[in-house]
């Protein structure tokens, strides 16, 4: 632990409860931009004062290292509320699962608590182009659906979305 860095956990990070009874922790790490040994400085040095909430994506190709991270905490996976992303291009429900079992391979854990589409309509997310593939809500839905019913994800919702 940082000896100069006071332990928030106490003080700041209270939970807000979920319409099925869950909470989530308020205030989280979001790691986009983050890579390598940045972020699992960063996502090292968040659980250290009292960080719970991690924020990642697929599409931000650092999972392995926020994994590293918390291993190297010795945090039990029980008191991390972990979220994840699938891109747009992979909200077909074949593709969905598939990115699912990449996010969870990355990041060590035998479920995540969040698992959200990320920028699921034709936004500009730094570029003209659309998602490559547009899949029908249902499709999508039912991949997600089948994801949390075999207890891979706690809870299912949108990113980005407009």
């Amino acid at each position: 632990m940082l000896s100069s860095t006071p332990n928030l956990e106490d003080n700041m990070m209270t939970h807000e409860k979920l319409s099925d009874g869950g909470d989530i922790p308020m205030i989280g790490l979001g790691t986009a931009g983050l890579q390598g040994d940045k972020c699992e400085q960063a996502t090292k040095w968040a659980l250290e004062i009292g960080y719970r909430h991690i924020d990642s994506a697929w599409a931000y190709r650092n999972q392995p290292a926020i994994a590293t991270a918390i291993k190297q905490t010795g945090i039990q996976r029980e008191d991390l509320f972990i979220t994840s992303k699938v891109w747009r291009d992979y909200l077909s429900y074949e593709k969905a699962l598939r990115q699912c079992n990449e996010i969870l391979d990355q990041l060590q854990m035998d479920y995540i608590d969040l698992l959200l589409t990320h920028w699921p309509c034709n936004a500009n997310v730094r570029s003209a182009k659309g998602p490559e593939n547009v899949v029908p809500l249902e499709e999508t839905l039912a991949a997600f659906n089948e994801i949390h019913r075999v207890g891979k994800v706690k809870h299912i919702g949108v990113s980005n979305y407009s």
